[in-house]
């Protein structure tokens, strides 16, 4: 079973890398998948092609491209059930219209997959088996026609209005299987990216930037963590921590050199315990301050 979300989640990574999502790159199904989708004409645009760093969850990326990697991702696990939910909110509807012939039908039904699919692109209901749903609570299970009669026209009456209001309708386009991205269709879908390219670039430099933190960083982060005092304090719980943690090692390497009727009534176990003991709450002092001190920092 594959899964493509509305908002899909897209890791800091390559586009490549998203799709794949640590699957085989299988070059054919790869090329046939990213075509589908209509993300071809995106990585001529993208610097490195499908090698770009699209950033912390897809930054760098439109809507449109981000709903469009994840359905590639699904359509690439080649799974019998698929399961979209509404990947094609963030398109237009004639981007909408080849990612749904060329993609969903194509790749997905026509290929014996159970796919089902949630949208809100009611020029798709007439092309397949539809589920009618009303105050949540599934009235439907069938053909358009059936829906239709099931509804008592309040299915009529919707799309009519979506239609008058220039979303387009359901007779839009009887024949959708050849259809092709038109050059308006690219511009409208793909302005923001294009905009962004400077800010792909300074998102490139700043992932492959290597070197040591600057002191600057360093004195910044100390002071916002609560200064030169809470700075000590760490500083010290992490010296005594430590060093009751060797004090004990070399306590209990002198405990066990001891002769065996030496070691039943020596009184360094008590003592070691002790140790021990204050080197366990030293160790939990240091980690609830250092928790305490990062998170005020982050703020």
């Amino acid at each position: 079973m594959a899964y493509a979300a509305q908002d899909p989640w897209i890791m800091d990574g390559s586009v490549r890398e998203n799709i794949l999502m640590g699957l085989p790159y299988r070059a054919e199904w790869y090329d046939e998948i990213v075509a589908s989708c209509g993300l071809l004409v995106d990585f001529t645009q993208f610097r490195n092609g499908d090698a770009t760093i699209v950033g912390d969850r897809g930054v760098q990326c439109s809507g449109g491209q981000r709903a469009r990697i994840g359905l590639a991702r699904a359509l690439y696990r080649d799974a019998d059930v698929l399961l979209l939910d509404d990947p094609l909110s963030a398109v237009d509807s004639k981007v909408g219209r080849l990612i749904y012939f060329s993609a969903i039908m194509d790749l997905g039904v026509k290929k014996g997959k159970s796919v089902v699919l949630a949208t809100h692109q009611h020029q798709f209901i007439g092309t397949t088996k539809c589920i009618l749903m009303e105050k949540g609570r599934i009235v439907c299970v069938g053909s358009y026609p059936e829906c239709i009669k099931a509804s008592n026209g309040t299915l009529t009456e919707a799309l009519q209005t979506k239609q008058h209001g220039g979303n387009g309708g359901v007779n839009d386009e009887k024949d959708n299987e050849g259809i092709k991205l038109d050059s308006e269709s690219k511009v409208e879908d793909r302005k923001e990216p294009t905009t962004r390219k400077t800010e792909d670039d300074e998102e490139q430099k700043e992932i492959n930037d290597t070197g040591e933190v600057k002191l600057r960083t360093w004195i910044e982060y100390a002071t916002a963590m609560g200064g030169v005092r809470m700075g000590l304090l760490l500083l010290l719980l992490f010296a005594l921590s430590q060093a009751s943690m060797l004090f004990t090692i070399v306590e209990i390497g002198k405990w066990a050199e001891l002769p065996p009727e030496v070691q039943k009534s020596s009184k360094s176990i008590g003592f070691i315990v002790g140790i021990g003991g204050l080197m366990i709450l030293l160790a939990v002092m240091r980690a609830f301050l250092s928790f305490f001190l990062c998170i005020k920092a982050s703020q």
